[in-house]
């Protein structure tokens, strides 16, 4: 709401003040947040105290990074993921400013059509997470949306690159800023939970630090250099490339997302219920993993069975009837799992 007031109020007042002039206000409004946030750190003091944790050296994390990605392969795709998105937004962010800036060769027209595009998105990334992602997430389920935003992209720069004009440039901006804040955002933290738990908050923290801004720097200064020898047309196939990768990685990224899902399931270190499993993917992964369950069942595993028993539940059955018919007459505990309503519902 706040980005949306504001980007608003900024084209509005555009068209009457100068952009030069306008950026004066910015100090008036951090001056605005200071005093807010002192009132609050005076009106709601903290519940306790905060105690430093014992911190590690640079060498050591990135040393137990290293460990982690040899071992734990969605790893290393979800932190080529994270490159690419990032890198590929640049040259579309790219592109699209120069659109604009063709477009638009006053300054303060410009400044003031930024402000209006600025609100649009903003109600336009509200329309996307309440009408489409859900939507999508259920349809596609975790896997398949891993290839949504990088498809969209790749044809966002394919508009762009056939015919550069405003109304192309502001679908392109609606792609790389609402898909990719309301959308792949969403499956990204999804995916996450392929991730076995011990592992999560050290990939989270080394894509988020490092990853992150390596990708800005680096994909910057490729862009100056493509447009400097090549110029519009050289970036626009640049990106088209990166696409491309991208896509690759997000294909790689949904396999290994089913397989180290299964993974951790095994383990046991994945409470189903809050990771929304059962809900979105407990019938793909039943469907894709057949023959992983069916060891599962079969096993000795008490655990691992009674987790691939609440899968099976909720998806087709057929295939695991034998192996849950045994099952129950070997460990009677599982009848508290629902899926003997399923079997005594078949001929």
């Amino acid at each position: 709401a706040g980005s949306m007031a504001g980007g608003l109020l900024a084209g509005l007042l555009a068209d009457h003040v100068e952009p030069f002039w306008l950026l004066f206000g910015m100090p008036l409004l951090l001056l605005a947040c200071l005093v807010h946030l002192a009132w609050l750190s005076r009106r709601w003091p903290p519940a306790g105290e905060w105690t430093a944790m014992g911190e590690a050296s640079v060498l050591e994390s990135l040393r137990g990074i290293g460990r982690i990605l040899r071992g734990v392969s969605i790893a290393v795709l979800l932190s080529a993921a994270v490159f690419l998105n990032i890198a590929t937004q640049c040259v579309s962010e790219y592109m699209v400013f120069g659109i604009y800036a063709e477009s638009f060769p006053d300054e303060q027209a410009l400044a003031s059509f930024f402000g209006l595009m600025s609100g649009a998105l903003n109600l336009a990334a509200v329309l996307i997470g309440l009408g489409l992602t859900e939507p999508l997430m259920k349809r596609l389920g975790v896997a398949r949306m891993n290839l949504f935003f990088p498809v969209s992209l790749g044809l966002s720069f394919v508009a762009m690159m056939v015919s550069p004009v405003l109304a192309v440039a502001m679908f392109a901006h609606v792609v790389y800023d609402g898909f990719s804040n309301n959308i792949d955002a969403p499956v990204m933290a999804v995916n996450y939970n392929a991730v076995p738990q011990r592992f999560v908050g050290q990939v989270r923290v080394f894509n988020d630090s490092l990853i992150y801004p390596i990708a800005l720097a680096a994909s910057g200064l490729v862009i100056l250099l493509v447009d400097f020898y090549t110029g519009f047309l050289g970036v626009g196939v640049l990106g088209i490339l990166m696409s491309l990768a991208f896509i690759g990685v997000g294909w790689a990224l949904g396999r290994n997302y089913v397989r180290g899902l299964i993974g951790i399931l095994k383990e046991g270190s994945v409470n189903l219920d809050r990771a929304g499993f059962m809900t979105h993917e407990a019938s793909r992964v039943a469907a894709r993993q057949q023959s992983e369950l069916l060891d599962m069942l079969n096993g000795t595993d008490r655990t691992a069975a009674d987790v691939a028993l609440r899968i099976v539940a909720n998806a087709d059955i057929a295939p695991f009837v034998d192996a849950i018919a045994r099952r129950l007459g070997a460990d009677p505990r599982v009848l508290d799992l629902g899926v003997e309503d399923r079997l005594a519902d078949r001929p």
